[in-house]
């Protein structure tokens, strides 16, 4: 089957980014034709590593507009774009990615006959793209073939018309090459990964790190990830006078790596729709502490079995939670140990089976 996958880009070090490179080249193992086409890049290549059979191509066609009025204004210019760039890959199934750009493209496909898969990679009850959009996801969403949700939340969201085609498709995970497995020697190093912008939380796993930064005078956090808050959260770290204890680097393609390395991995997120790096540690075997935030940590942890939840903002609790894992190790292993059986509950065998009978 030719398979033409639509992505906003490529280029970023996201999740959505992260679960389409893994997809598109699974595609490719099993024997499909797949076409990645990009409409907000600006950058040459894709940040996570492609089958050289894959067709990646790149435009920029709504890049320039951040708000989402003005993303309304042009639609109409994009989408004959998007029409044009899409039939031109000759697909036989076109799967689209996310929310706004499904609604363009299953509207650029309009008397094609050629089925659109819808993917949302964002908590729809959470995530806001304006009362117009929102008109038209739900109008747009009729005519797809199926969609796919990330939780049942995410499911429930939708109007009742809609429930038959709707399918919740966790993100996979595949067991990675190096694993943990020493729980007994501390390096005091946590690390967190994600964009920085609010909703990822930084700023109150900052605050709780200066919590206990005097308990544990060896301790320090790796923070991972670019964004708009990189200022903010430096300032307050400088503020802390914690700039020797804490460290944000740019992201890099190969963090499972340095997340083994840590002792702890956190997610501090306000909102998460899902948390594929959340899923990757588990899959390393690294104890975990998230917030119970809308919608995903909860659909991936059980507390005290598999990771730890917390209060959603409670600097308090993950202050607590730290210095409960870095005290004890037991409890480091028993949810590390119980964390690596991520793999076989979001397994890619079975995340490629359901996306096969979707396909057929």
């Amino acid at each position: 089957m030719k398979i033409t996958l639509v992505i906003s880009k490529m280029s970023n070090s996201g999740g959505t980014e992260r679960v389409m490179s893994v997809f598109s080249n699974e595609l490719i193992k099993r024997g499909h034709k797949v076409t990645i086409i990009t409409v907000s890049d600006d950058k040459p290549d894709s940040f996570y590593t492609l089958e050289p059979e894959i067709k990646l191509i790149k435009f920029n066609i709504l890049g320039r507009f951040k708000n989402p009025i003005l993303k309304l204004l042009y639609s109409p210019i994009a989408i004959l774009k998007i029409r044009k760039a899409i039939l031109q890959s000759k697909p036989d199934m076109v799967i689209s990615y996310v929310d706004i750009l499904n609604v363009m493209t299953i509207f650029s496909l309009t008397g094609t006959n050629i089925p659109v898969i819808a993917t949302e990679h964002f908590s729809p009850g959470i995530r806001k793209i304006g009362s117009i959009w929102e008109y038209l996801r739900i109008k747009t969403y009729k005519s797809a073939k199926a969609i796919t949700v990330l939780t049942p939340e995410d499911r429930d969201y939708f109007p009742a018309q809609l429930k038959d085609i709707i399918h919740v498709m966790p993100n996979p995970v595949s067991k990675p090459h190096n694993i943990k497995t020493d729980y007994s020697e501390l390096k005091y190093e946590l690390i967190a990964v994600g964009r920085l912008v609010k909703d990822k939380g930084f700023d109150i796993l900052i605050k709780a790190f200066s919590i206990i930064e005097k308990d544990f005078p060896n301790l320090k956090l790796n923070i991972y990830g670019s964004g708009t808050e990189f200022n903010n959260l430096c300032d307050m770290i400088d503020s802390l006078d914690l700039e020797n204890r804490i460290f944000i680097n740019d992201p890099v393609s190969n963090i499972i790596d340095k997340i083994i390395s840590a002792d702890i991995f956190i997610h501090p997120a306000r909102l998460e729709p899902f948390g594929m790096v959340i899923v990757e540690a588990m899959s390393a075997g690294v104890p975990v502490i998230a917030t119970d935030c809308p919608n995903g940590p909860k659909n991936i942890i059980t507390h005290m079995t598999d990771g730890i939840l917390v209060k959603n903002e409670s600097v308090e609790e993950i202050a607590d939670s730290i210095k409960l894992l870095l005290t004890d190790e037991g409890l480091r292993k028993k949810l590390g140990e119980n964390a690596k059986k991520i793999t076989e509950k979001l397994s890619m065998e079975i995340f490629i089976k359901k996306w096969e009978e979707l396909l057929s």
